[in-house]
């Protein structure tokens, strides 16, 4: 699993794949400027998760100080890396230790390794380029846009994947399973919001390295199911969790009955709360996870006390359509997870 591998290691495998290009460029120097380079792009990583990156991202380092010229720009400040490398930058690496955005718009990476060692990143495709020769990095992490960031991200969704189909799917879960009217998983308890937030919110503090909080507020009025707060590398996750399907009051009175309507009121609600979040917190990384939980059964009648597979199964593997489609038009907003509950059939 994502939070089992040892992400020093992988960056180290990462850097490897140009320790045999870099030395033999620059010799023994070329070697140090290569480990000053990545030592600033993971920490720039800390700060900045490279997925919302539009552009071009080029670090480097002049080998030989002598060569270096004096360019226009700025230093770098990690408070404000979420803003200002959303649209690519070039930045140096000096040998002071610093880091400094450089503004000329003609640099590119081939012109910059004449006499340095240059890291590039676009599209999560990674490479390093020593005097015009380019060596690319393997990504070994599935999903992760590049081996020297940690994947707080791709965590968060791993985990919402195995809570689908471990826990979700057949009601394994302690908690999940008091969500049910009856034994037989046709009808939801009336409300039933507030155990699905805690079997999610329990499920995650015991899958994640982070700090897990229920109904937090992300304006004056309006709370998000769970918020995912990683410290480093910097990143925040917000989930909000609908369910689709019929419920029952205590009595036995037909309740709430929602239907996939929900689900979109619930991606246009949590892009809401992603705009929010943003204002309040502009440095930080960020992303939201709608938690679709499907328990709609085809022609399920108030009075039903079984059901055939076809119909309990009808909904099983068939996606809702969302109109506007978040997920495929904003950088922050993960693709919902639809995670269907299975019934128990005749």
């Amino acid at each position: 699993m994502s939070d089992e591998i040892d992400y020093d290691a992988v960056a180290r495998l990462a850097a490897e794949a140009s320790e045999v290009l870099i030395p033999k460029t620059f010799g023994l120097a070329g070697g140090e400027s290569l480990r000053n380079v990545v030592t600033t792009v993971r920490r720039i990583y800390h700060f900045f998760d490279p997925s919302y990156c539009e552009g071009r991202i080029i670090v480097f380092q002049v080998v030989d100080p002598k060569n270096r010229i004096e360019r226009e720009g700025s230093d770098v400040v990690e408070s404000r890396l979420q803003r200002d490398l959303r649209k690519g930058a070039v930045i140096e690496v000096l040998h002071n230790g610093g880091a400094r955005f450089v503004t000329d718009p003609t640099l590119t990476s081939e012109a910059l390794s004449e006499t340095a060692v240059v890291y590039e990143y676009v599209a999560g495709e990674e490479r390093f380029v020593a005097n015009f020769a380019s060596r690319r990095v393997p990504n070994v992490v599935r999903g992760n846009q590049s081996s020297f960031a940690l994947p707080a991200f791709v965590s968060v969704k791993d985990a919402l994947h195995v809570y689908a189909e471990n826990f979700v799917r057949l009601s394994q879960c302690k908690i999940f399973s008091e969500v049910w009217y009856d034994d037989r998983r046709l009808f939801l308890r009336a409300k039933p919001e507030k155990t699905m937030r805690r079997s999610v919110e329990q499920f995650l503090r015991g899958r994640l390295r982070a700090q897990v909080m229920p109904e937090q507020n992300v304006d004056e009025t309006h709370p998000v199911d769970v918020r995912v707060a990683f410290d480093l590398p910097k990143r925040l996750a917000l989930i909000e969790i609908k369910w689709l399907g019929q419920s029952r009051q205590r009595d036995g009175t037909m309740a709430t009955a929602y239907t996939e309507v929900r689900a979109r009121s619930g991606a246009e609600q949590l892009a809401g709360y992603l705009d929010s979040q943003h204002a309040q917190t502009p440095e930080v990384a960020l992303r939201g996870y709608l938690v679709v939980i499907d328990a709609r059964r085809r022609n399920l009648t108030e009075t039903a006390t079984t059901i055939l597979r076809e119909e309990g199964h009808y909904y099983a593997d068939r996606e809702i359509p969302y109109d506007p489609r978040y997920h495929t038009t904003r950088i922050d907003f993960e693709m919902p997870f639809r995670m269907f509950a299975e019934p128990v059939c005749k």
